[in-house]
């Protein structure tokens, strides 16, 4: 189906979802940090106003709140994360922040929605809880008797369920594609990587997303971010944004323009003082492609909630994780930049020719290679 062909009417997000001009500060900064490729830990609050709103994001965490085991869970992981704090950094957590009423209760005292006293003590607490729950995460990752490939099934699974929830919801997607690299396309990508080649590969397992209308795409970011994974897990410095402004998309909503004086500016929001000033090192840029090549893609850690058959009583005794992080990209662009995508310097054959010219010449240094492909693509930026 043609875009044009497509009615307005459609161009709206599933009724269960708020308009993007009636969103309030919770999902505004949620979409700010998939944007702009930040990090939860630099926050200095959240942005929780209600209950409702943590018990939905427990649930995209993979947590169960009604659960006793999982209770249980999340209360251990939060006294460990306020024994840390007060160890290490002699700072007093109240009872309230570590052993709450409700598992939900530190969210709201992070967002200053209860207990403003508490609100700078549980916002450091939730930060170590983060770092704890995914150190846990892949001790079960490792524990499990599986192979790699199938976590990327089980993340196939959950990932496409949403896409089709979206389609059958009205939602204008045009292409919602899963793909997994190569073992060749593999071995291109670490060659490229001045690391080790024992580095992580963040696009193992992608999923790319066509809408319709340009219009369309913050609106599916929107949705993905309240139907599949939680804002926190995306992997800070990994986000190739070059669709959307949001400093710019805020002016431009009359509802979001008082959200510009409290959001730090962007240049704040990923500290880039580690980042290799390299090609080659992944931070989300990728040095073989055209220099007009548009898309947004990030990558987020999505939890897998872990079925307990799987967990032999071995395993259960030596960690209490239920979830394991899988590692997955996600692009979203519209049908007129997919296209152009396609096109010109960013047609595909002539991207392989730049990255294959670029893996002969750290594998040849020294030695006489032969040409990787048409000498006057060789040197094309992205």
């Amino acid at each position: 189906m043609a875009a044009s062909s497509l009615p307005d009417a459609l161009r709206v997000l599933p009724s269960d979802l708020k308009p993007l001009d009636a969103l309030g500060p919770l999902h505004v900064d949620a979409l700010r940090l998939i944007l702009e490729g930040g990090s939860v830990i630099d926050w200095t609050r959240l942005a929780f106003t209600t209950r409702e709103e943590v018990d939905h994001f427990l649930r995209l965490c993979c947590f169960d709140p009604s659960s006793p085991s999982d209770q249980a869970w999340m209360r251990g992981v939060l006294r460990d994360a306020a024994s840390y704090v007060t160890e290490t950094f002699h700072h007093h957590v109240p009872p309230a922040v570590v052993d709450p009423v409700e598992i939900h209760d530190p969210f709201l005292y992070a967002s200053g929605a209860r207990e403003p006293l508490y609100q700078k003590t549980a916002c450091m607490v939730l930060k170590v809880c983060d770092v704890i729950h995914h150190i846990e995460g892949r001790d079960l990752f490792h524990r499990l008797p599986l192979a790699e490939e199938a976590f990327g099934e089980m993340a196939s699974v959950r990932v496409m369920a949403v896409f089709r929830q979206m389609i059958d919801a009205g939602f204008p997607i045009l292409e919602a594609t899963a793909s997994a690299k190569s073992r060749s396309s593999l071995i291109s990508k670490l060659l490229q990587k001045t690391e080790s080649v024992a580095a992580t590969i963040y696009d193992r397992t992608r999923f790319r997303v066509v809408v319709a209308e340009h219009t369309d795409v913050l609106p599916a970011l929107h949705c993905l971010a309240q139907r599949l994974f939680p804002f926190h897990v995306v992997v800070p410095g990994h986000t190739k944004n070059s669709l959307i402004d949001f400093h710019e998309v805020c002016a431009a909503t009359p509802a979001w323009r008082k959200f510009l004086d409290v959001l730090p500016p962007k240049s704040t929001l990923v500290d880039t003082s580690e980042i290799a000033d390299d090609a080659s090192v992944d931070t989300g840029r990728n040095e073989s492609s055209g220099a007009s090549y548009r898309v947004l893609k990030f990558v987020i850690d999505l939890p897998l909630r872990i079925e307990e058959r799987l967990i032999s009583p071995e395993i259960a005794e030596a960690t209490r994780a239920r979830t394991v992080p899988c590692l997955v990209e996600i692009q979203i662009l519209d049908a007129a930049t997919a296209r152009a995508n396609e096109e010109g310097e960013n047609e595909h054959e002539r991207y392989k020719r730049r990255q294959r010219a670029r893996v002969l010449r750290r594998l040849s240094r020294g030695l006489e290679a032969p040409s990787a492909g048409d000498p006057r693509d060789e040197d094309e930026p992205r």
